[in-house]
């Protein structure tokens, strides 16, 4: 199914695909502003809360590959609830944590969610997508820092002045940035998007050339030169 065919609601799917994108990449760079008011709150010291961003970083990366799996066999729905449940509870447990293991555990969650959102919000638009595929997704990935971009500064302040209430309010803010997700995205009608690229690719010959089939069987292009050799 191409562009043209679903009009503004391909990148209305661009959208909500970039929103998750960009909460789940809020887990990653907000770190820098989240880590000193937590150290401070829990006693922490700053090796110990560089292993808290290690265990998140580890379960981002390995995650991914079972999240990918779930997500082509059930659909993108299914991680992208596990993303939002996961978004929520890291930032709560974080914000509610009053020792350094529970903080670590649950920003750990959170990188289960930043995973499982990252999975599903990269790959969208290129399902959706025959034309502009590149600036679909470029969109998409700018988002997993974009966000984080345009937020930092009120975190920042934010976190400073008030960290549980900071913190609670991103775990909310990105869950439901997921739950909206999930319940937006869809992959295209298989059978459809079957025909047209068999379409496609039975329209276009080498060197650019489109070649569409008779009833015979064979080409145009084919039947044109028989016809003048005759």
């Amino acid at each position: 199914m191409g562009r043209r065919d679903l009009g503004l609601s391909g990148w209305g799917l661009v959208v909500a695909a970039a929103a998750v994108m960009g909460a789940g990449g809020i887990y990653q760079f907000a770190w820098s502003s989240i880590r000193l008011p937590l150290g401070a709150r829990l006693g922490a010291p700053e090796t110990s809360l560089g292993t808290v961003f290690t265990l998140f970083v580890v379960f981002q990366t390995v995650v991914q590959f079972p999240a990918g799996w779930v997500r082509d066999r059930y659909g993108p729905r299914p991680p992208l609830l596990v993303a939002a449940v996961c978004l929520t509870a890291g930032f709560l447990g974080v914000g509610f944590a009053d020792t350094l293991p529970v903080a670590a555990f649950a920003y750990a969650v959170g990188g289960v969610g930043a995973a499982a959102s990252y999975t599903v919000a990269v790959n969208t638009p290129v399902k959706w997508f025959e034309e502009r595929r590149g600036l679909a997704t470029g969109v998409v990935t700018m988002s997993y820092g974009g966000l984080s971009f345009l937020l930092i500064p009120s975190i920042r302040s934010g976190v400073s002045l008030a960290f549980q209430r900071t913190v609670v309010a991103l775990g909310v803010g990105t869950g439901l940035a997921a739950l909206v997700a999930a319940l937006v995205l869809h992959d295209p009608d298989r059978e459809t998007t079957t025909t047209k690229s068999l379409w496609t690719t039975n329209a276009r010959g080498r060197g650019g050339r489109r070649f569409a089939r008779g009833s015979s069987g064979c080409c145009t292009s084919c039947s044109s030169s028989s016809t003048a050799s005759a």
